[in-house]
């Protein structure tokens, strides 16, 4: 119990801040806290890497959902501007989501990967995690909306909800290339609306 006692505090004081600084894409941390932050991960996990891991795990999973949930909440309304507020959104959520999967390595090298050995297909990796709470919480919702600015012939869509679903996405599998319409496309291919 004690444990679990001090997992919550040292997510609300140390760990919390640090992902919303990293999801916001402020600049880096300062080399001392990102050591600190790892540190105190690598300490959580190895002190009961059980119960730790899967701490830190559900509180990771819980604030990407609120996130991903916020950032669908604040979207515009108006038909173009969904496509660009999805398309900038993604791309700092993507940048985040690699950021903190980063500062993450040891709960995914050592928690997560044990995890999976033993057979435990829900358990993804830290950007995996992010992905799958960007899509169930603001992919899934927000996308019949974009939908219906394409022609049927045109969609971008079904291909990035595919891409989303993905189990194993890498680092390098994520950002700008993700996003709904590539950087520097004109809007021709959209449709009048009702398709």
């Amino acid at each position: 119990m004690g444990s679990q006692i001090d997992i919550q505090q040292i997510w609300h004081s140390q760990l919390q801040p640090s992902i919303s600084r990293l999801m916001r894409n402020e600049p880096w941390l300062a080399t001392q806290t990102h050591a600190a932050i790892y540190t105190t991960i690598y300490n959580v996990v190895m002190r009961d890497r059980e119960h730790g891991g899967r701490q830190l795990y559900s509180h990771l999973s819980a604030y990407y959902a609120a996130y991903a949930v916020h950032i669908y909440e604040a979207a515009p309304n108006d038909g173009l501007l969904v496509l660009d507020y999805y398309d900038s959104e993604w791309t700092r959520f993507s940048r985040g989501a690699v950021a903190v999967d980063r500062l993450f390595n040891y709960l995914n090298r050592d928690w997560v990967s044990v995890q999976r050995d033993n057979g435990r297909r829900d358990v993804k990796t830290v950007l995996n995690v992010a992905v799958t709470q960007w899509k169930m919480n603001m992919f899934d919702p927000i996308s019949p909306r974009m939908e219906a600015l394409f022609d049927v012939e045109d969609t971008h869509v079904a291909a990035l909800r595919t891409k989303l679903t993905t189990e194993n996405l890498r680092v390098a599998d994520v950002g700008p290339k993700m996003c709904v319409r590539p950087p520097h496309s004109d809007t021709s291919s959209l449709g009048s609306g009702s398709t």
